[in-house]
């Protein structure tokens, strides 16, 4: 679990988040509103204006694994439109880092147990998500729909509950503070693995204008922690290359 720590407006959600509590709340759909009416108040609870001046993000942050004893750390590198590079240090486990990374319609990952794959399905939908800063502005281009199909109490936050699909049919849950518009949950399927995994987003920043969570807690079949060191906007110390896809996933994007 996520070692959430208490943040102005959002202390006592946050520690209920950390206890994993989650209350229904009745609702009727004649009360709900459309799910493009709640990514507008997100767009604006994020930033609004501000995300447009944004032409890339740097991260740096811990990385957590509690049921295998792993603390390491990890960098995130992401360029508008639609680019990122993940790179997480495996080192103090004896194996190769992990790597995952999208650039255009290409999503991949590397890592030690399975080496290099070429993603798809909900794993490239949600790779995709990623490179935006706002994930639903142009929630079209990545999901064939968006339903409000009810509201829940996550901690003290009343949300919204929105059920998006892939264009696999795949099923994403996210949750949005009612109050606030904030994204504060989303519920993944993994099918491979036939669980879901459950990311809760809290702490949030600040940072250019731009409003973006700094502790995210992951629950499924391998619980992570990430706890953000420092989030730097409109950088200009990319490393060159940075983007590049790897030629093992330029040959099976070949196929």
């Amino acid at each position: 679990m996520i070692r959430l720590k208490p943040t102005p407006g959002h202390s006592r959600a946050g520690l209920l988040l950390g206890l994993g509590l989650t209350l229904a709340v009745p609702a009727t759909g004649g009360d709900l509103p459309p799910a493009e009416e709640i990514f507008a108040k997100y767009t604006a609870a994020v930033g609004g204006d501000a995300l447009d001046k944004v032409k890339n993000v740097a991260a740096e942050y811990t990385f957590s694994m509690p049921t295998m004893g792993v603390e390491t750390t990890g960098k995130t590198w992401i360029e508008a439109p639609d680019k990122s590079y993940t790179r997480i240090s495996l080192a103090a486990m004896g194996g190769a880092d992990w790597e995952d990374g999208v650039n255009g319609d290409i999503a991949w990952q590397n890592n030690p147990q399975m080496g290099f794959r070429l993603l798809d399905g909900i794993e490239k939908t949600m790779a995709l998500q990623k490179t935006r800063l706002d994930a639903f502005a142009n929630w079209k281009d990545l999901w064939e729909a968006a339903e409000t199909v009810g509201e829940e109490t996550i901690g003290e936050a009343a949300c919204y509950k929105v059920a998006l699909t892939s264009p696999g049919g795949e099923t994403v849950t996210a949750y949005f503070d009612v109050e606030t518009g904030l994204l504060l949950q989303q519920e993944v399927p993994v099918p491979q693995m036939g669980a879901t995994v459950v990311a809760k987003l809290s702490d949030f920043r600040e940072v250019d204008g731009v409003t973006i969570p700094h502790f995210i807690e992951q629950e499924g079949p391998m619980p992570i922690i990430i706890e953000y060191t420092s989030l730097r906007i409109n950088v200009d110390d990319i490393p060159g290359g940075t983007f590049e896809v790897p030629q093992a996933i330029k040959d099976m994007a070949a196929e």
